[in-house]
């Protein structure tokens, strides 16, 4: 009698195989490379990984008998130390990544590839490709508890509730095993999920793979074609990354992406169709809903709080939200951050100057130069060059100053060869209108645009209706004020004297004319484009506010007062 499969709540195991003539498994080890995939075979030989990639080998009582096919086109081999050989041999000599990936798939792993072996080759492309996927990051802050004497709802009873604790720096201790344990108790009892751990071969983080299916089962089932015949569960399946850097109170979480992304088409079948976005932000939410839960313990509570950074290069993600000391130091105040240097603004002595430092290295190169030049006995003099006209001096200085002046602003952040450059930045103006009481001639045109008939909104919305990101952020921000504001209401005492406040905010705000402008900067390193452009004399690094140097460490956000909402700021230097 067949074994009955039973709805449980357990998540999947990591020895569950899936057929290896699966669209799923040829789209992800098609991604990889011909040396990924001879690395990948080797490390599925590794004795110590045979309980779940173990090949197909050769039974003993298949030897001279009748069982064997002669038509097989990749016989078995009969032990391990003849495949390990095979694929070291491989590495060696030239040849096509489709000899390889025909005889993993149709010869030593005929039988199917483990969700392991799946979890490990998705890594692998991960650890090959470091821009593929787009991480945010996000803050674990500690919650406190909050007694009210009056409630939401009117009543007199004391509620609780509970805030960020602004002032604790408690940071949660951290466990594998039971993270996952909590975990799972998130997970909807409807769907299965598959959690890999791998520890990154170059940064200090610790990945999560976590591959959902759609499926109650645990078993084979799960992997089984769906009701209509055409499609299987795994194909339908999304994968979610999250990075836990090391000693850090931050986390980095991937977009949600379907296992059946379009463009990549299976051999004989059709392309599959990507993720819809309703689906991708449920997941989203329920992962980052899932995550402080997990990490939470008796009266020690955690939530996650958006830091509005946002990129696909990890080594940004660690030098502004990471373990070191340039979480708060960005810029150029991150000669305070380097160990190297022990400088401080107590120092009696003040050290030497950015200009000085750069006039230092052209004194040292100029003599250089002059030590290793030929003498006037073993080679003629040179006649010496035209004297710059005084236009050409005056812009080589300026262009020198220039260059101490970026120096300066950004410190050793933002260069194009640093390794950690941000693709998007979106920034929105909520200053006020500049020129005195030129406001009011705006005021009064809106006032007669008003008076033709409604105005539509002035946030844009794409055609699906959805809100862009800035916007989220926006409406995130003026929720926290307004909570901020509540809870400085009720400490104040008196309800005259805060009506009194309102209006004078609400007349000074009437006086004020806030212009929505928004700027979107894209490139492959957005604040070394910035610096270039500072020392090409087209942004005055002077008059620069010090949001341009990227020192707040953010990629969405909105500028008020000179200064990144939410943040503290640099403003005007």
């Amino acid at each position: 009698m067949a074994p009955v499969s039973v709805p449980i709540a357990s998540r999947l195991p990591s020895s569950l195989r899936i057929a290896s003539a699966n669209a799923t498994v040829i789209r992800v080890m098609s991604r990889l490379t011909r040396p990924s995939l001879l690395s990948l075979a080797l490390d599925w030989l590794d004795e110590q990984n045979q309980a779940l990639t173990a090949p197909y080998l050769k039974h003993p009582a298949q030897d001279g008998g009748d069982d064997e096919e002669p038509d097989d086109f990749y016989p078995p081999a009969q032990t391990l130390e003849d495949l390990q050989d095979y694929y070291a041999d491989l590495q060696t000599r030239k040849g096509s990544k489709r000899e390889v990936l025909d005889r993993i798939l149709e010869g030593d792993w005929r039988h199917g590839i483990s969700m392991y072996q799946l979890a490990m080759a998705d890594l692998q492309y991960l650890y090959d490709h470091p821009t593929s996927q787009k991480w945010t990051a996000f803050q674990i802050v500690p919650l406190k508890v909050q007694r009210d004497s009056e409630t939401p709802d009117g009543d007199d009873h004391d509620g609780v509730s509970s805030i960020l604790d602004k002032a604790s720096l408690v940071v949660p201790r951290f466990h594998p095993s039971s993270f996952l344990r909590n975990l799972q108790s998130q997970i909807l009892p409807d769907i299965k999920v598959h959690y890999n751990f791998d520890r990154h071969k170059i940064m200090p983080l610790l990945i999560l793979r976590i591959f959902i299916l759609d499926s109650p089962y645990n078993t084979s089932l799960a992997t089984a074609a769906a009701s209509s015949g055409e499609t299987t569960n795994v194909e339908a399946s999304r994968t979610v990354y999250i990075a836990f850097p090391d000693a850090s109170p931050f986390v980095y979480l991937s977009s949600a992406q379907s296992s059946s992304a379009g463009g990549d088409k299976a051999p004989g079948g059709s392309s599959g169709g990507t993720t819809r976005p309703s689906e991708a932000r449920s997941l989203r939410s329920l992962v980052v809903e899932a995550i402080p839960k997990a990490l939470s313990r008796p009266r020690e509570r955690y939530a996650l709080k958006p830091t509005n950074l946002a990129t696909r290069n990890l080594s940004e993600l660690l030098q502004r939200r990471g373990a070191g000391r340039t979480n708060t130091a960005g810029g150029g105040w991150g000669i305070y951050a380097d160990e190297k240097t022990i400088e401080s603004p107590l120092n009696t002595v003040p050290p030497p100057s950015v200009a000085s430092q750069l006039e230092g290295a052209t004194t040292k190169t100029t003599k250089a130069d002059e030590k290793g030049a030929p003498t006037k006995s073993t080679k003629p003099t040179k006649p010496q060059k035209r004297a710059l006209s005084p236009g050409a001096r005056r812009e080589e200085r300026l262009s020198k100053r220039r260059k101490k002046v970026a120096a300066a602003r950004f410190g050793k952040t933002a260069r194009i060869d640093d390794g950690c450059g941000v693709e998007r930045v979106d920034i929105i103006m909520q200053d006020p209108y500049p020129g005195g009481g030129r406001h009011q001639d705006f005021r009064q045109d809106e006032d007669e645009v008003e008076d033709r008939g409604p105005r539509p909104d002035h946030r844009r919305k794409s055609k699906g209706g959805r809100r862009s990101q800035i916007d989220a952020v926006l409406a995130r921000e003026d929720e926290d004020e307004e909570a901020d504001e509540a809870q400085r209401a009720r400490r104040t005492a008196g309800a005259e004297g805060g009506e009194e406040d309102g209006d004078n905010n609400t007349t000074n705000n009437d006086n004020e004319w806030r212009p929505r402008v928004a700027f979107t900067f894209q490139g492959p390193h957005v604040f070394a484009g910035i610096r270039q452009l500072v020392e090409a004399g087209i942004i005055d690094g002077e008059k620069m506010p010090g949001w341009m140097t990227g020192e707040e460490g953010v990629t969405v956000g909105a500028v008020r007062d000179g200064r990144i909402r939410g943040h503290k700021g640099s403003g005007m230097p």
